[in-house]
């Protein structure tokens, strides 16, 4: 090996020498401006390696780049540029490609330029890559197989890894496919522009009271409930409809037989409908019941409140700031039809005479290009599956088999058989990117926040067959009884304004089509669907904590949805989250009106955690319980 790093260097000092007779250089100095294909560039983070621009996404913002050596073995998935030509002698390594960020390509990064012809060779060979359809020749055939040229692909992998860190360090993922761009994701956002934005939102100081209030409550043993009440029990707690003063009789009536069943689980004077005026946001909702901030009395407005009807109506603002003292779920469907089947099937599945088996725990994690996906699917997914820091999986310690679809293995194919099974899943857990249509196109409404599979490139052509919409839940689907929770943006939703959109759009919000098709499936509903209202929040190492503790969230919910607990209840650990973000974002505010305004990672980071943990909604009955082994 020492041999062929030898030579390495000496082929690139003896182009460096050429390079400095003065043609390349010319060349390189006439492009002051944006890269374009053709173009090569340095990056310090892989010294050792050139990176050829061989594509520009279509809106212009993205540049796909492989990597470029003077190592003489040329494989398979290789592009030879010989020495006569420019820049050469050089090997494009068209396996190993990525997207990035046109700002990321300075001009004094530039280090020559290709002829077109091997551009195009280069942009063919990589279109061969991803269908699978690469030829050989017979001496390629004995290079793929030579063990000097497959140590040499190891360190080939190790440095695209090492560059995709390098540039989306300091940055917040996109988190979004959108589907009108060919697929390509927003830009990042830098720390700078994050602190801006934390500095720039309004500040209420009576939210601000209310989050402080809700922190507190959540270092009590009953969470601001009255001492020696049961978070688990309706008789303590109550539970309650809450639905728009203006919301259709019909709506209420679809949902007598879950009302009654609760009423007779709470009690009838534990058990209310409640109205929301229009306009009224919570804390004058909870004053007109006589409720104040951080006094839950369940006796007046139960903890357990279903929000019943659209965003629209009930905005998302409304139910992210009462989850913060109460045990909150949303449903909201566009048929009275679809109301009464969820009820019914809630009831039907708790009031089965036997529960089904312990069944299985299904986790769904693509695994892209893009750094988002990689980091969702290796920092989030797979310690969850497969345990992290000596604690077990949270499927096998709750004694549930668990399926992994990770990677490779979480296709479009893969998760519908998963729903389409013998038996429904006791717990699917899906993570990808999420897709994203601008305001008035006709996909919105139904795909918006659909789940891009494998098969798809975040940074390429999105076809149908990339992603899984509401439409892939077919009538046979199996999904009764089961709690979904879907990490992807706009999973659960679309909110009225979503700030750091291209075009900081203002629409009608919605629920997403994908959990109301499985809440509302005709061969019965899923328990309940947890997922994000908005944009995921992806981040860079400088924002992301330990691994342990940025999942600690997920892992707690999910191991008290496998033991029963009903599912509100399960996921106080994020709004406990939410709540100590809120506050961490509040304090370092206070420090800024005082004059000193903090480092820029160090507000971004409030800002972004806080976001993100109030991003997540309960979509199903708050007491909904899992009923499995």
């Amino acid at each position: 090996m020492g041999s062929k790093i030898d030579r390495e260097k000496l082929l690139a000092r003896t182009r460096t020498a050429l390079r400095g007779l003065g043609e390349i250089e010319t060349e390189i100095a006439k492009r002051d401006r944006l890269p374009e294909p053709g173009d090569l560039y340095l990056f310090q983070a892989t010294e050792d390696l050139e990176w050829a621009v061989i594509e520009r996404s279509g809106d212009g913002r993205f540049l796909r780049v492989v990597a470029a050596d003077v190592d003489p073995l040329v494989g398979s998935a290789d592009v030879e540029v010989p020495a006569t030509a420019a820049a050469g002698p050089l090997t494009l390594r068209c396996r190993f490609d990525s997207w990035c960020e046109v700002e990321d390509f300075k001009p004094e990064l530039r280090a020559g330029f290709l002829d077109a012809e091997v551009v195009e060779q280069a942009r063919s060979k990589c279109a061969e890559i991803e269908i699978g359809a690469l030829s050989a020749s017979l001496l390629e055939e004995e290079v793929d197989e030579d063990p000097e040229y497959e140590d040499r692909e190891v360190e080939l992998a190790a440095a695209r890894a090492r560059l995709a860190e390098d540039l989306s360090d300091g940055k917040i993922g996109p988190g979004a496919v959108d589907g009108t761009l060919g697929g390509v994701p927003w830009p990042s956002l830098d720390f700078a522009s994050a602190a801006e934005l934390a500095r720039g939102e309004h500040s209420d100081p009576g939210e601000v009271a209310w989050w402080r209030h809700a922190h507190y409550n959540f270092s009590q043993p009953v969470m601001g409930l009255p001492t020696g009440a049961d978070p688990a029990d309706l008789t303590h707690t109550g539970w309650a409809i809450v639905l728009h003063a203006d919301e259709s009789p019909v709506v209420r009536e679809a949902l007598e037989p879950l009302l009654e069943y609760r009423r007779a689980q709470a009690g009838g004077s534990s058990t209310k409908v409640l109205e929301v005026k229009d306009g009224e946001d919570v804390r004058e909702w909870l004053a007109r019941h006589g409720v104040a901030a951080g006094d839950a009395d369940p006796a007046k407005v139960p903890w357990y409140l279903l929000l019943v009807g659209s965003p629209a109506r009930i905005p998302f603002r409304f139910q992210s700031l009462l989850a913060a003292e109460y045990a909150v779920g949303r449903l909201s469907f566009d048929t009275p039809e679809a109301y009464r089947r969820y009820a019914e099937s809630v009831v039907a599945q708790d009031t089965a005479t036997s529960a089904p088996p312990a069944g299985t725990a299904v986790f769904w994690s693509p695994r892209h290009r893009d750094p988002a996906t990689r980091w969702t699917a290796d920092l989030l997914v797979r310690p969850l599956m497969e345990g992290v820091e000596g604690r077990p999986a949270v499927a096998a310690a709750a004694g549930f088999e668990s399926v992994r679809l990770w990677g490779e293995g979480a296709t479009k194919a893969a998760l519908r058989q998963a729903l389409h099974g013998i038996e429904a899943p006791a717990l699917l857990f899906a993570a990808a990117p999420g897709l994203r249509w601008p305001a008035g196109h006709p996909e919105r409404r139904a795909t918006q926040g659909a789940l891009v599979c494998q098969e798809a490139s975040t940074r390429g052509s999105i076809d149908r067959e990339h992603y899984f919409a509401a439409a892939d839940v077919g009538d046979d689907a199996r999904v009764q009884g089961t709690v979904a929770f879907v990490h992807a943006a706009y999973g659960a939703g679309t909110p009225r304004r979503d700030d750091l959109s291209p075009e900081q759009e203002e629409s009608e919000p919605f629920v997403a089509a994908l959990p109301q098709r499985l809440l509302a499936h005709p061969g019965g509903g899923a328990l309940a669907v947890v997922g994000l209202v908005g944009r995921a929040w992806a981040t860079s190492k400088k924002l992301t904590p330990a691994t342990a503790a940025r999942i600690e969230p997920f892992e707690k919910a999910l191991r008290e949805i496998l033991a029963g607990v009903p599912v509100a209840h399960a996921l106080r650990a994020f709004q406990e989250r939410h709540a100590a973000r809120a506050t961490d974002l509040a304090e370092v505010r206070e420090k800024a009106a005082f004059g000193n305004p903090g480092a820029h990672d160090e507000v971004a980071r409030a800002w972004v955690e806080r976001n993100e943990a109030g991003s997540y909604v309960l979509l199903g009955d708050p007491a909904a319980r899992l009923r499995a082994g």
